[in-house]
Formats: structure tokens, sequence, C-alpha cells
């Protein structure tokens, strides 16, 4: 049995081949959602600024003491994918 008769699917239906007002609609919602996750806005870089700023307070105020970089770097990489998918970022202690 082919994988589209198992999933019931209408091959011109899909998003690789549709024409007309099919493929309007799914544009249309498309770059809407698209949109809404920040296209054509730098939002990533604001964000990725944001916590380079965070990285480097907490790397300043450890005055010379020794510092756990790996885990400075995976809470800022975390932080980073959490700002960005749940729009909230924690706060880094060590």
């Amino acid at each position: 049995m082919k994988f589209w008769a198992a999933c019931d699917l209408r091959i011109d239906q899909g998003v690789f081949d549709t024409s007309g007002p099919v493929w309007k609609a799914q544009r249309k919602v498309s770059t809407q959602i698209l949109r809404e996750l920040g296209m054509g806005r730098n939002v990533l870089a604001v964000k990725i600024e944001e916590e380079v700023k965070e990285y480097i307070r907490v790397i300043s105020e450890s005055q010379g003491q020794p510092l756990d970089l790996a885990h400075l770097t995976q809470a800022s990489v975390s932080n980073n994918i959490c700002s960005i998918v749940l729009g909230k970022r924690f706060e880094i202690r060590e």
C-alpha cells in the first residue's frame, strides 16, 4: 500500500502540487504564520544579542574567579531557544 493511500490524502491537496485557490489559501496562512514568528523582522538577532549581553555580564561579575563556561554556554543557548520558542528566558544561576 502506498503511503499516500494509507494517509487518505489527495495528491492535489498537498503542499507541493497545488495551484489556484488552494495554493492562494495555503500561501496566505503560511505567510501569516511566518510573520507571527518574526519573518521580515530581525527578532532572532535581538534575542541573541540580549542573551550575549547577559553572558558577558555573568563573566564580568565573576571578577576573575573560576567559572564553568560549559554550563554558562549551555544555559545561554537554552535561554535563546526558550526565549524564541516560549517567549521567556530564565535567569542563569551558577
